[in-house]
C-alpha cells in the first residue's frame, strides 16, 4: 500500500438511510485538512440527508469495526458501478472502501466471524480515495512520520537544502539536490505555408520568428519542409530554479522510472519530508548526468555529428526486430535507422520479411510513361517517383547499401546531449 495517505485530526460524517444497512445509516466520511478546511464538501452536501445530523469525531485508532457485504459492481449497464465493500464503524454506521483496501487489511489482520476486524484503524485518505488503515500495517509508521510533517508543517526549507544531499518527497520519490541554476529550453522555428501542415489561420506565411544569427541548422533535428529549413536555438530562463537529480525505481513497470533523470522546480514548498542522506559514494555520476542535460547547459547545434553506424549495433538492431516480429507474430517487423539527406540526418526503415526471411526497405524509383496531353491526341513523356520494396540477400547487403549513419548533439560545455539512430537511443 502507498505510504503518501493522509490521516486528519477530525473527520465529518454525513448519513442517508438505508434498510440494507445494520443500522439503517449509510455514511460519506469525509475530512479537514491539516490548514481546517472541509475537503470534498460539494458533493458531501449533495450526498448527505440534511434531515440526518451530521456528526464530527477526533480521527484516532479505535478498534470494533466488521465487515458487512459487498456493493456495486454489477454490469447491468454500460457504466457498471465500481465494487466496493461495506464496513460497520463501532459508532454505528456503515461506510465503503475500495477493494484494494480490503485486501490491504485482510493483510494485516485477522477477520473473526462474529466479532469483525481485530485491532486497531484509524481513517485516512489516498488522493480523493477514502481507506480504512490499520494501525498494525508495518506502513503504519512511515505513514504516522510523514503526516507529522505535514501537521506541523516540518517540511524541508529551501535555505537547508544541501548540495549532493538525498531528499525524500510525500510520495516516496526521492531527490538528490544539484544546486540552483536558470534552466535552458530550446526554441524551434518552422516555416509557415498559407496552406499545409503548419498552415494557421492566425499567422503570416513565413517563419514563426524573425530569421536572425541565433537561428541555427541543428544536423540531427533540422529537416526541410517544402523546401524550407527548421531552425533551432537555446534561450534561458530569467530566474533561478531548484535542479535536482529524481532517482529511478529499480522495481517500476516502464525503463523511464527505472532510470535517474535531471527534473528542476520553481519552488519546493511543502515538497521534502526529510533527508535521507547527507553523501551519496555516486555524486560523480549525478554529476555527469546533470552537465549532459539540455535544460542545465546551453545546446551547441553548430556541434552535431553524423558518424558512421557500426555494422554490430546495426545486427543487433536487426535482431531485435526479429525477435519482436516472432514474439508478437506481425507486430514490430521493422526498425529506423539514420540516413544522411541533404547533409542532414534523415531515417529510413528497415524490414523483415516472415515468410522469406528477408531484408528489405522502401526504396524510391524514378520510373517515365506516356500521357496524352490536354486537349490533344499527342502523347508526351513524364516521369514519377513511385515505392518499390527492394530485398537484400544478407543484412551485410543492406547495411552497405543503405549506409546508415547516427547523429551525436553535444551542449556548449562539451558534454554529449543525446544520440539519435544508435541501437534503441533516438
Amino acid at each position: 500500500m502507498k505510504t503518501n495517505i493522509f490521516i486528519p485530526t477530525k473527520i465529518n460524517v454525513g448519513f442517508q438511510k438505508r434498510k440494507d444497512t445494520y443500522t439503517s445509516k449509510l455514511a460519506y466520511v469525509i475530512y479537514f485538512d491539516e490548514k481546517g478546511k472541509l475537503r470534498k464538501e460539494t458533493s458531501w452536501q449533495g450526498w448527505r440527508d440534511e434531515g440526518i445530523p451530521n456528526e464530527i469525531y477526533d480521527n484516532e485508532p479505535m478498534e470494533g469495526f466488521v465487515l458487512n457485504k459487498k456493493v456495486g459492481g454489477d454490469r447491468y449497464g454500460w457504466n457498471p458501478r465500481q465494487t466496493y465493500t461495506r464496513v460497520y464503524d463501532p459508532r454505528g454506521f456503515e461506510f465503503e472502501i475500495t477493494i484494494p483496501n480490503l485486501l490491504w487489511i485482510l493483510e494485516n489482520c485477522n477477520c473473526i466471524k462474529g466479532k469483525g476486524l481485530e485491532g486497531e484503524f484509524v481513517y485516512g485518505w489516498d488522493g480523493k480515495e477514502l481507506v480504512l488503515v490499520p494501525v498494525e500495517s508495518s506502513d503504519y509508521k512511515e505513514i504516522q512520520e510523514k503526516n507529522k510533517v505535514i501537521h506541523n508543517n516540518t517540511f524541508i526549507k529551501a535555505r537547508d537544502l544541501i548540495i549532493g544531499a538525498t531528499y525524500e518527497d510525500l510520495n516516496g520519490n526521492q531527490y538528490v539536490y544539484m544546486g540552483k541554476s536558470k534552466p535552458w529550453k530550446d526554441q524551434s522555428n518552422y516555416y509557415h505555408e498559407s496552406h499545409g501542415y503548419y498552415y494557421s489561420n492566425n499567422r503570416k506565411e513565413g517563419y514563426e520568428y524573425p530569421l536572425d544569427d541565433t537561428w541555427l541548422i541543428s544536423k540531427c533535428r533540422s529537416s526541410y519542409y517544402n523546401q524550407n529549413l527548421t531552425y533551432y536555438r537555446s534561450i534561458q530562463e530569467e530566474k533561478n530554479e531548484f535542479f535536482f537529480i529524481l532517482l529511478g525505481n529499480p522495481s517500476a513497470e516502464y525503463s523511464w522510472d527505472r532510470e535517474n533523470r535531471v527534473t528542476h522546480m520553481k519552488t519546493i514548498t511543502r515538497k521534502f519530508t526529510h533527508m535521507v542522506l547527507e553523501k551519496r559514494p555516486d555524486y560523480p555520476d549525478m554529476i555527469n548526468l546533470l552537465y549532459s542535460n539540455a535544460e542545465y547547459c546551453q545546446e551547441d547545434f553548430e556541434a552535431d555529428k553524423l558518424i558512421d553506424l557500426p555494422y554490430d549495433i546495426f545486427v543487433a538492431m536487426a535482431q531485435e526486430t526479429i525477435e519482436k516480429c516472432l514474439k508478437h507474430n506481425w507486430h514490430g517487423n521493422d526498425f529506423v535507422v539514420g540516413k544522411e539527406k541533404d547533409k542532414l540526418l534523415g531515417n529510413i526503415k528497415v524490414y523483415y520479411e516472415k515468410e522469406s526471411g528477408k531484408w528489405y526497405i522502401m526504396d524510391t524509383i524514378i520510373e517515365t510513361y506516356e500521357e496524352k496531353k490536354w486537349f490533344s491526341s499527342e502523347m508526351e513523356t513524364k516521369t514519377r517517383e513511385r515505392q518499390v520494396k527492394k530485398y537484400f540477400d544478407n543484412l551485410e547487403e543492406c547495411y552497405q547499401y543503405i549506409h546508415p549513419i547516427y547523429g551525436e548533439h553535444y551542449l556548449k560545455n562539451g558534454y554529449l546531449e543525446g544520440r539519435f539512430y544508435y541501437g534503441t537511443e533516438k
